[in-house]
Formats: structure tokens, C-alpha cells, sequence
């Protein structure tokens, strides 16, 4: 079974713009949460696209657990 996510590259840079955009905001403190948002909101697009690209739910489900994993850390 190959992997729907790993195999496009649009879904790949989603994900890795919501990667960047939320480390951004945990290393500059500035933005509020802002950046926050806006990379939550660019990796729900980016597994909606997954999805309608036919990922399984199983394979968006690893992606958006180690998305939530990441946003768990204590702010300071």
C-alpha cells in the first residue's frame, strides 16, 4: 500500500508550511498564537486534500496526531 500523502507533493508542502509556520510561533513568541491558527488551519486543508486525493483515514490520522503531539508543548 503506498502512501497518498508521501506521494504528493502539494499535500508534503501543506504540511511542511504548517510545520514552519508553527515552529515559527514557538520560537518567536510575538505572534499570540496567531501563527498558531493559521498553521492548524493549513494542515486541516492539507489532510482535507489528502482526503479527497484518497488517503486513508488511518494515514491522516499519523499526520494530524503528530501535528497535535507538537502543538501540546507548555508556552512559557
Amino acid at each position: 500500500m503506498e502512501s497518498v500523502i508521501l506521494q504528493s507533493p502539494l499535500a508534503l508542502i501543506l504540511y511542511g508550511t504548517a510545520l514552519f509556520l508553527n515552529l515559527f510561533d514557538r520560537y518567536y513568541k510575538m505572534t499570540r498564537g496567531i501563527m498558531t491558527l493559521i498553521a492548524t488551519a493549513v494542515c486541516v486543508a492539507a489532510t482535507a486534500y489528502a482526503l479527497v486525493m484518497g488517503a486513508s483515514m488511518f494515514e491522516c490520522a499519523v499526520v494530524l496526531l503528530c501535528f497535535l503531539l507538537l502543538n501540546m508543548g507548555v508556552r512559557e
